[in-house]
């Protein structure tokens, strides 16, 4: 059981390391390899791959937990103040949205 729990944390591990690349193709075969159900990634894979670029990437730092990234991306997007004033407000990121506008 130890075994199978290490390697559902390997499996995550490298599942969001691959996420980190932006690369949407690499992070499919990457999920096809492990362990992980094809319904947890597919639905997100394909959200994903609607998105625009930034927003892409905004999405995907918000999930891996990398909220300063994820708000210079959503900055980027342009035309979405308000859903920026609430991120910044959400996770506390007043200094790096000042430093994004100066």
């Amino acid at each position: 059981k130890q075994w199978y729990q290490r390697r559902v944390r390997d499996d995550e591990g490298l599942f969001n390391h691959a996420l980190t690349t932006y690369d949407l193709e690499l992070v499919l075969q990457v999920a096809q390899c492990t362990q992980k159900d094809p319904k947890e990634y597919l639905l997100f894979l394909n959200e994903m791959e609607t998105l625009d670029e930034h927003y892409r990437r905004f999405r995907i730092d918000t999930q891996l937990g990398r909220y300063k990234l994820a708000l210079q991306s959503l900055v980027k997007c342009g035309g979405r103040f308000e859903e920026v004033c609430q991120y910044v407000t959400q996770h506390s990121l007043h200094s790096t949205a000042l430093s994004l506008t100066s």
